[in-house]
């Protein structure tokens, strides 16, 4: 089996900023699902670790726009992240949230 990789380009900082951001709410909230959905919890969790550590490091070099590959999990689990419903996003977060679950819904259809 081939590896599929997913390609998001043109990522300003500011949305990788708040895509990490939501990611560590994410695996807060997974956190209270441990009791109740334990093995999808943690591979969420697992994966948004990952994933929150992968923006970090991308963070680290200042650059207006970024390009970052995905496994299909990845994409799954950003996609589970945008989907979750936080109470507390301001409306910019909301649409970068959006944004990003309607690219990776589109391209993860589309494998």
């Amino acid at each position: 089996m081939r590896n599929i990789t997913i390609s998001v380009k043109k990522i300003r900082h500011k949305e990788l900023e708040t895509l990490q951001e939501e990611l560590k709410e994410f695996i807060i909230h997974l956190n209270f699902q441990l009791k109740t959905d334990f093995l999808n919890a943690m591979i969420s969790i697992d994966l948004s670790g990952k994933l929150f550590y992968k923006f970090r490091n991308k963070l680290e070099y200042q650059k207006e726009f970024y390009t970052i590959s995905f496994s299909m999990s990845e994409a799954a689990t950003i996609l589970k992240c945008c989907n979750y419903a936080n109470p507390d996003r301001s409306v910019y977060t909301r649409n970068v949230m959006t944004k990003f679950n309607l690219d990776l819904d589109q391209k993860l259809k589309s494998i």
